[in-house]
């Protein structure tokens, strides 16, 4: 799937876990968004959370929500030996 310019990056599908695990963190939103669709059509439960970092904004690409630290894991390990992606546990508020 590749995303458009007009598309809206995966969002946030559950809340109520505590973990997720980000696996990226971009300037551009059509590269956090293409990221995020490839994860999805992989079977991960990915979306998109826009940031503020002084005056721009940062697109994480995450994997979740968690509800224990050991499924985010195993996730996250996952999504290296299928991605090559690199990845760290967020707690979520």
């Amino acid at each position: 799937m590749t995303a458009d310019a007009d598309a809206a990056p995966p969002v946030r599908a559950s809340v109520g876990g505590e973990y997720a695990v980000q696996v990226g963190a971009f300037d551009s939103e059509e590269t956090g968004t293409t990221l995020a669709e490839r994860l999805i059509d992989a079977g991960f439960p990915a979306y998109v959370v826009e940031a503020q970092s002084g005056d721009r904004s940062i697109y994480r690409v995450r994997i979740g929500d968690f509800p224990d630290r050991a499924s985010a894991e195993g996730a996250g390990q996952r999504a290296e030996d299928d991605f090559a992606l690199d990845w760290f546990i967020a707690v979520l508020p």
